[in-house]
């Protein structure tokens, strides 16, 4: 038997065979594309720092301020013992001396309780290189006082190089803190005239 050569079968099966390869180019190709991993470096957004509003900033440095709220002062009245040099008022300070021997003195008026007794008197303590102390030992080391807003409690607080004496005059609504910072011959030379200081304040009338 011959065999004839049919040119047309021959166009078909080539015409497979590229289909066929092609397709698996593609699909290879396709494979390739599916395995590839790409990275990227993404910046990543800076927080801003927040600041620390003025009493917090005040509180961290050992100030004369414990939160909570600032007072609005303009009530507040004293009468500056004879030579202390007033200064500026300055942060939370409603009032600043300057006295005898380079003593720093001030006035800060707080709201409500501003952290109570204790706290208040173991920040003093601290400021000067003192141990806390308990209520009942702080209580015991409570000074009386009576000027023309009533009674009040002083402190006299020795340190090794630096002594504070510091009193706290609780009115209704606020809390006014008067301190003096220096060495212990500041304090005795300026004691009388803090607590002429401590005395004289009083609460102007509401118009």
């Amino acid at each position: 038997m011959m065999l004839t050569h049919d040119p047309t079968e021959e166009k078909i099966m080539t015409g497979n065979i590229l289909i066929c390869t092609l397709t698996a180019l593609l699909l290879a190709s396709c494979g390739r594309g599916d395995l590839e991993i790409r990275s990227y470096d993404v910046a990543k957004a800076v927080a801003k720092p927040r600041m620390a509003d003025p009493m917090t900033q005040a509180v961290a440095q050992n100030s004369d301020v414990v939160p909570p709220t600032a007072e609005a002062t303009s009530d507040v009245r004293w009468d500056t013992p004879s030579g202390w040099k007033p200064g500026a008022a300055s942060g939370m300070r409603v009032a600043s001396f300057a006295t005898a021997g380079n003593g720093d003195a001030s006035i800060v008026v707080l709201t409500g309780e501003a952290g109570g007794l204790v706290a208040n008197v173991n920040r003093w303590r601290g400021q000067i290189g003192l141990a806390a102390e308990t209520q009942d030992a702080i209580a015991a080391e409570a000074k009386p006082g009576k000027g023309s807003h009533g009674d009040f409690k002083w402190f006299r607080l020795l340190g090794g190089d630096q002594a504070i004496l510091a009193a706290i005059i609780a009115k209704p609504g606020k809390s006014i803190f008067v301190k003096l910072t220096g060495s212990r011959a500041v304090l005795d030379t300026n004691q009388e005239k803090f607590l002429t200081l401590c005395r004289s304040i009083r609460v102007a009338a509401q118009p």
